[in-house]
């Protein structure tokens, strides 16, 4: 019986001390306001638009329209990546090219960057080069957009790589090289016959 009580008063305390931790996280995220609701926010691999915000929890719509409730504990112990607290959201996007084709797809995802009305023109879209492979160079456009959520995130993002994949296949940019074949034979002769006599 006493073995009993004892994990009783233990599991008790575990809960108290969880309930404890959640209460002062919450007090924590709510002064200090590290997101309100209606930010989208990251945290650890996941992300989400925050819907509620109570004392021992968060209440957050994944981009996959599930509803998580995470402790604030666990929020308050991380780090957490808020894109959208300056009003603009930066969508980075990447795309692999030919060596030779590198400045052309450049100036072909800043012309498009700029033609595209719903991308900001302060600050400027980018291009960065991310990786260097044997055949290809890696690519990274960087463009901004105002009033950020999940659906026009989603939406410009798809049309805008639309837009670039339909110029690089107008100006032939492409990722590899053009095949190349090599042909012929290798001959091996055999010694010359040596005389001895």
């Amino acid at each position: 019986m006493s073995a009993v009580s004892g994990a009783l008063v233990i599991a008790i305390g575990l809960a108290a001390n969880d309930l404890i931790a959640n209460l002062l996280a919450g007090l924590y995220i709510i002064n200090e306001k590290l997101f309100v609701v209606g930010d989208w926010i990251e945290w650890e691999d996941k992300r989400g638009r925050v819907e509620q915000i109570d004392l021992r929890i968060t209440r957050i719509r994944t981009f996959d329209n599930e509803l998580v409730a995470v402790p604030n504990s666990e929020l308050a112990n991380t780090a957490i990546t808020n894109p959208v607290a300056y009003g603009n959201l930066r969508i980075s996007v990447e795309f692999q090219v030919g060596y030779e084709y590198v400045e052309n797809a450049i100036e072909a995802i800043l012309d498009e960057a700029n033609a595209f009305p719903k991308i900001l023109f302060e600050p400027k879209p980018s291009v960065v080069v991310y990786e260097v492979g044997d055949t290809y160079v890696g690519l990274r456009a960087r463009v901004w957009m105002d009033q950020p959520s999940r659906p026009h995130f989603n939406r410009l993002r798809g049309e805008f790589i639309t837009k670039v994949i339909q110029r690089f296949v107008q100006e032939g940019i492409a990722r590899d090289p053009q095949e190349v074949r090599l042909s012929g034979g290798i001959g091996v002769d055999g010694p010359e016959r040596v005389s001895w006599e």
